[in-house]
């Protein structure tokens, strides 16, 4: 059973926390008041925030912090797909650097 996209949805994913190798995710449907939280492993995070093209939502800046750690030098597509476009979500060092 596959997933359907509907046309009058649209979604929202705010990063809510991280344990150990999972981020915890609260998604949700912006038409209605329905949220989901989910935990989930980074890159799986990030593919689901990609299939349902979710709009990401500014985390808490200490959930930020914890998950640009989680994240790494080798995660910034991961984080990109998870917080808003913003240049504090790379890792220091720049994409694959090393800090």
């Amino acid at each position: 059973m596959g997933v359907q996209q509907s046309e009058s949805h649209s979604y929202s994913l705010r990063v809510i926390g991280t344990k150990r190798d999972f981020v915890e995710i609260a998604f949700g449907i912006e038409a209605s008041e329905l949220e989901v939280e989910l935990v989930m492993p980074l890159d799986a995070a990030a593919e689901f925030a990609a299939r349902h093209r979710a709009r990401p939502l500014e985390p808490e800046p200490e959930v930020r912090v914890a998950l640009v750690a989680l994240a790494g030098p080798n995660g910034v597509a991961a984080l990109a797909a998870l917080v808003p476009d913003d240049e504090s979500v790379r890792p220091l060092g720049g994409e694959g650097g090393a800090a």
